[in-house]
């Protein structure tokens, strides 16, 4: 593949994975597709949809948002688009599968107006462009191309609503091009030049991720670009401080290898079994290959449901002893401090009885930082608390100590990481 290097497509290829297993940011595709269907029925009959019911139902990214008859805008997608409590997730997730919820808006993209043409005074006129521009969307003749240029073409609808409406209407053949998405793009290394050239690059991107629809991958791409999701674009990222070239991933990749072997390692010399995640199975440490090591498990047991095991088996490091998960290790260096905090909490709120000891994997540097995003408030409103059950180890300690165990590693006992780690308190 030419348009993107390995290197790039691989990170994004992970972080796609991650993105598909959290459960805030999947119910939020869910919903975009599921207002995305409301919106093509209302806009196939153009002939009931007036500037007013316009303005309020499209034009806007969110007019009002009600669950159960009670309003909650802005409680889904949020200035942060940080988890949502698991509460709400069960009570959306209900209300998806019974009609129990009513969305007013796009859910897709921003406008800079509340309401459509406002530089334009003849309502007349408005009306009869909108007219125009529903009888393009609903034209069966026209590729989902040319209904974006025609649209494009009547004042008042610029590139963003224009190619919005067309993602509505097919969803698998044609992504939004405004400049959000194209800065996304850019970041990734992708020419995003004209439209065309836009569409055949993410249409490619769409294939080799893996997407559903361009409603999935746009909105991961929006989190990549609004830096939700990391990318570490240039030497100055605050998260790795490392630049991600087109010719290697970030040194700090070669930590977190180093990191995900030591535990693999001393899992497996104390007698354990040992799994890593499924899609590092291949990796490996200055020669010595992952999958070569004594007691690593090809299949997780399986105790629960299908959604967590996916999640289960995408976490870093695993301890276990016959059918038991002794151990969990989260490890943080080059992805965001969010995506093994996420993966922890998500298994919180799908089995709050579940009984598999935490831990992130941290350098030392990011130790309060990690500690301060467990405590937070969305994190502290599961039942337990994430900060109860997680626990924090840092690179130098766990380097320092398999050094300081190595002669005695076969007689060690689980109580050891009770040294090793400390309480996630603030």
């Amino acid at each position: 593949m030419d348009f993107m290097s390995d290197d790039i497509l691989r990170y994004i290829r992970k972080s796609f994975s991650e993105f598909k297993l959290d459960l805030s940011q999947n119910l939020r595709v869910r919903i975009r597709r599921y207002r995305a269907g409301q919106i093509r029925k209302l806009l196939s009959n153009p002939e009931n949809v007036d500037l007013e019911i316009f303005n309020r139902e499209i034009w806007r990214f969110e007019s009002s948002t009600k669950l159960s008859g009670q309003e909650i805008k802005g409680q889904i997608f949020t200035l942060e688009n940080e988890p949502i409590n698991s509460e709400l997730i069960s009570n959306l997730q209900l209300g998806l599968e019974t009609c129990g919820i009513e969305l007013h808006g796009n859910y897709m993209w921003g406008s800079g107006t509340n309401v459509y043409a406002p530089m334009l005074k003849d309502d007349q006129q408005k009306e009869k462009n909108l007219q125009i521009a529903l009888k393009i969307l609903n034209d069966s003749d026209l590729s989902p191309e040319d209904k974006a240029k025609q649209i494009m073409g009547i004042p008042g609808f610029g590139p963003n609503i224009a190619t919005g409406l067309v993602m509505i209407f097919h969803p698998n053949n044609f992504a939004i091009y405004n400049e959000k998405s194209k800065k996304a793009l850019e970041t990734i290394k992708l020419d995003v030049k004209n439209l065309d050239i836009f569409q055949n690059n993410i249409s490619i991107l769409k294939q080799n991720v893996g997407a559903e629809d361009f409603l999935e991958l746009d909105w991961f791409l929006y989190l990549l670009q609004e830096g939700i999701i990391k990318f570490p674009p240039k030497e100055t990222d605050e998260v790795t401080g490392i630049a991600l070239n087109d010719k290697a991933i970030p040194k700090e990749s070669t930590v977190h290898d180093e990191i995900q072997w030591l535990l693999l390692k001393l899992g497996s010399d104390m007698g354990l079994d040992i799994w890593v995640a499924r899609n590092d199975r291949n990796k490996e440490y200055v020669g010595q290959r992952f999958r070569d090591l004594p007691h690593l498990k090809d299949k997780l047991p399986v105790h629960f449901d299908e959604a967590t095991n996916k999640t289960i088996e995408l976490i870093d490091v695993l301890w276990l002893k016959g059918n038991a998960i002794l151990a969990a290790f989260e490890i943080e260096s080059t992805t965001s401090i969010y995506s093994g905090i996420l993966r922890m909490s998500d298994l919180i709120a799908m089995h709050p009885n579940l009984n598999i000891p935490l831990y992130l994997v941290v350098p030392e540097e990011r130790r309060f930082k990690v500690i301060s995003e467990v405590n937070r408030p969305t994190f502290s409103r599961l039942s337990p608390p994430l900060s109860k059950i997680c626990r924090l180890i840092s690179f130098s300690t766990l380097r320092d100590r398999v050094k300081q165990v190595g002669p005695y590693v076969t007689f060690l006992r689980l109580e050891f990481l009770n040294e090793l780690s400390e309480p996630c308190k603030d």
